[in-house]
């Protein structure tokens, strides 16, 4: 029965702990036929941060949600009543109310504010260490170019390049390798990423995104570095068009990038396809890739 009943909970944390929940006739400062829950059996310093939760059902459904926390020493008495006539007339059977309990500990200190560390910089001071070049220890020569990185952080960053700076052939141990067929700016924006893991701005780049982001898509599907990939698609799908379409489908067929090509495919078949099939771009589409026409049947026959 209700009255000089305790009812047991349990603190989840190191191993359990078990608290007693007494609910006693009321005390003298409360209304008499009123019921409330005390949180006995912890720690002070546990107990400020501690909610206890009590939830009586019956019949009718659910009856309170009464809270008790931030509390004082002996007890956390921050409640809802609910009078002892409705307990007794809706929620008991056979004399028995059966009260869901649950306490949950919401912090750790005294103060619930938490300690905030500034936001990761590793990637600042990665792109410091590739601007000054100490410690580099191998050069890339692109179109007459120069530029020193650190083996360590390439293989760390691309499984090409660890294959190509740490594996077992003399090629791997040679203080400069040349990159055919790349820009330097394309290459000056990819090394950057590899560092910094930071897509340059438009402006950056020198050309427009349909003109620099093929290049770059290239690039970083040769070095296998995948996010950059998903960025460069998220250019090029950015400023997707009925003239462009083709032309970017073009590229995710040849960069291997599934994701852009399901986009455009998607974009040419949706009312795009008369106007995309009469630019220069679709024309060398097909020209590359003519297994693309069964492609896009397909995808206008499952419309």
């Amino acid at each position: 029965p209700l009255a000089d009943r305790l009812l047991p909970a349990w603190v989840q944390g190191r191993g359990q702990r078990r608290v007693l929940l007494p609910l006693p006739r009321a005390h003298r400062r409360f209304h008499k036929r009123q019921r409330r829950g005390h949180l006995r059996g912890l720690h002070d310093e546990t107990r400020q941060r501690a909610v206890l939760v009590l939830r009586a059902h019956g019949p009718a459904g659910l009856l309170i949600i009464t809270t008790c926390g931030g509390g004082g020493v002996r007890s956390l008495a921050f409640r809802q009543f609910v009078k002892r006539k409705d307990l007794d007339s809706l929620y008991l059977a056979d004399g028995w109310a059966t009260i869901p309990c649950g306490v949950i500990v919401t912090g750790r200190g005294r103060d619930n504010d938490p300690l905030v560390a500034p936001p990761p910089d590793i990637g600042t001071h990665l792109g410091l260490l590739l601007d000054c070049a100490d410690g580099s220890d191998v050069s890339f020569v692109v179109d007459g170019a120069r530029f020193p990185a650190h083996r360590a952080v390439l293989a760390a960053r691309s499984p090409v390049f660890k294959a190509q700076l740490l594996g077992p052939t003399a090629k791997a141990r040679a203080s400069s390798v040349t990159v055919p067929d790349m820009a330097p700016a394309t290459f000056r924006a990819m090394l950057r990423f590899v560092y910094t893991n930071a897509c340059p701005e438009d402006g950056e780049l020198g050309g427009s995104p349909s003109e620099v982001y093929p290049r770059l898509l290239a690039a970083a599907d040769r070095y296998a570095l995948d996010r950059l990939k998903l960025v460069c698609a998220g250019k090029l799908w950015g400023n997707v068009s009925a003239n462009t379409v083709a032309a970017t489908l073009a590229c995710a067929k040849a960069c291997s990038c599934p994701e852009l090509k399901t986009k455009c495919v998607g974009f040419l078949v949706d009312e795009n396809f008369r106007d995309a099939v009469l630019t220069d771009g679709f024309v060398q589409l097909v020209q590359k890739f003519p297994s693309m026409i069964a492609e896009l049947k397909e995808a206008v026959g499952k419309q």
